[in-house]
């Protein structure tokens, strides 16, 4: 990569997809549990041995996995 070029990337929606492949190829099983408002999709589970992650979304999830 050149040094004058840039890159950004931010937390949104279309990185959805990448933080939950992250997550699986740790050996994580992940839960999606509904919620009733329009809010929220519900709240996102990662379980491994005896490790439970909860977030609402699968950024915030592998953030928590990874602290």
């Amino acid at each position: 990569m050149n040094s004058k070029e840039s890159f950004r990337l931010s937390a949104e929606i279309n990185t959805h997809n990448s933080a939950l492949r992250i997550i699986k190829s740790k050996g994580y099983k992940i839960f999606l549990y509904p919620n009733i408002t329009d809010e929220l999709y519900g709240t996102y589970w990662a379980i491994k041995e005896n490790r439970d992650f909860i977030a609402e979304d699968p950024l915030k999830l592998l953030g928590i996995i990874t602290i």
